[in-house]
């Protein structure tokens, strides 16, 4: 299944709110590793967000949203996202 010119609608729509937003030297910071760093930014992206506005310890709802969330990025294609960045940062080297 396909989305938008992407593998799914998980990848699609990681790329598109946060990888498209990555600081400039991420992509040469993380070059060896970058499915990987991809996926490590955009789990901990999330991570904060949740802690900030909930506190696990008493909610159980808390705990449904991370598992819903873990769900959803278990969904991404970093590598896909990777290699996409890598494209363009070949495009705009040249």
């Amino acid at each position: 299944m396909s989305y938008n010119g992407w593998s799914n609608y998980e990848t699609w729509r990681i790329n598109l709110e946060l990888c498209d937003g990555l600081p400039a030297d991420f992509f040469s910071e993380n070059i060896g590793e970058l499915p990987n760093a991809i996926k490590e930014y955009c789990v901990e992206y999330f991570e904060r967000k949740i802690y900030g506005l909930t506190n696990f310890s008493s909610e159980t709802r808390d705990v449904l949203t991370l598992a819903i969330v873990n769900c959803f990025l278990q969904q991404v294609n970093w590598r896909e996202i990777a290699s996409h960045m890598m494209a363009d940062e070949e495009s705009e080297a040249a």
